[in-house]
């Protein structure tokens, strides 16, 4: 195990050195989101006084057990993926990828890479997305990074306590986008040189980055696969609230979510998801909402963006006849999305029909 360091702004790093790449793992890039930045926007940490070991990943999201990710882990079938031990909500960090054979004479571009997971899964550490070859072949630097997930990241807790934010997770996002600005040089990479990449939820992330101000000047080149954004308005938001209140009410006879653990506030979102009935992923209960405070309605044409979905997105969705929705709940599903069916086109009462309406409506006819 050879270790390297860097000097940054923020103090003294230390990573490893393997197969000539450079690696960072666990930086922490805000404060972490607890005691009374619990439920709040996240805060940019710019100094470390102790040298910083960056060598291992750190805490992840919490989220419930994820099925995409157990497909791909190299852990056994019958493990909890992503494991409760690895999950905590002091979770913001990144990840840095460098490749060591780069001249030092000039900077290299820089890409942010953002997970998928329809906001309530996901992490910057999924054996998935490991990107060490991709930096070493294409001489990039590749980072990746937790953003908070479910209502921890994306219910709008302001309506419930004007002490509390909403979009959480968005602003997590945006702080990943002034941590590159701020310190990439110090890795050897370009700060002016900044793409956002991302699928399915990361795609929609990116979209919504497009719309906050200040976030707009951070990144210059965008790449989307599988994802098509909708914002939720403001009274979405508190309606989705007012609702996550009233089953914390229900179950632990509270409506402020200081009160809860963890454990707690995950198990509300687990009532709240099976209460909604059936969705196959459609339904996006924890999604960004529209800000006119922080975002503007229209997104600049200032980036070159290339944008993408598979022939037969659907599949994803509803695989087979046996997972199909029936009829009524997948029109349900649907129009949470904005998407009115034409059922004389698509026969939904067929799992291939479904699958056609959904390939169709949320991602061919929005591209």
């Amino acid at each position: 195990m050879i270790h390297i360091t860097r000097q940054t702004q923020a103090g003294t790093i230390v990573g490893l050195l393997e197969d000539q790449c450079e690696i960072y793992r666990g930086i922490p890039y805000a404060y972490p989101p607890i005691q009374q930045r619990r439920f709040k926007h996240a805060e940019l940490l710019t100094q470390w006084h102790d040298v910083l070991y960056a060598l291992n990943f750190k805490s992840i999201p919490p989220q419930p057990y994820n099925k995409l990710e157990a497909f791909f882990s190299t852990q056994p079938e019958q493990s909890n993926v992503p494991s409760l031990s690895s999950q905590s909500e002091d979770c913001l960090y990144l990840n840095l990828w460098k490749p060591r054979h780069a001249r030092q004479s000039s900077k290299l571009p820089v890409m942010i890479w953002l997970y998928g997971g329809g906001y309530i899964n996901g992490h910057g550490s999924a054996e998935l997305y490991d990107p060490q070859t991709f930096a070493q072949q294409e001489n990039v630097i590749v980072v990746t990074f937790n953003y908070r997930l479910g209502p921890l990241g994306y219910l709008n807790w302001k309506t419930l306590d004007p002490d509390l934010d909403g979009n959480c997770g968005l602003s997590d996002q945006y702080t990943v986008l002034q941590w590159v600005q701020q310190f990439i040089e110090a890795f050897g990479g370009d700060p002016n040189n900044v793409t956002l990449c991302g699928q399915s939820a990361g795609a929609m992330s990116i979209q919504a980055l497009m719309h906050v101000t200040k976030a707009q000047p951070l990144f210059h080149k965008a790449v989307m696969m599988s994802g098509t954004l909708s914002l939720d308005s403001v009274e979405d938001s508190r309606i989705k609230a007012q609702h996550f209140a009233q089953i914390m009410h229900k179950r632990y006879q509270t409506n402020h979510p200081s009160a809860l653990s963890t454990a707690q506030i995950m198990a509300c979102m687990e009532e709240d998801l099976t209460v909604r009935g059936p969705s196959k992923g459609l339904e996006l209960v924890y999604q960004p909402f529209f800000d006119s405070a922080t975002m503007t309605q229209n997104i600049p044409n200032q980036w070159p963006v290339l944008a993408g979905y598979t022939k037969c997105e659907g599949d994803c969705y509803i695989r087979n006849e046996s997972r199909k929705l029936k009829p009524e709940q997948f029109l349900k599903a649907m129009r949470t999305n904005h998407v009115v069916v034409d059922t004389n086109r698509f026969a939904i009462e067929t799992g291939k029909g479904q699958a056609q309406a959904v390939t169709h409506y949320i991602f061919k006819q929005l591209y």
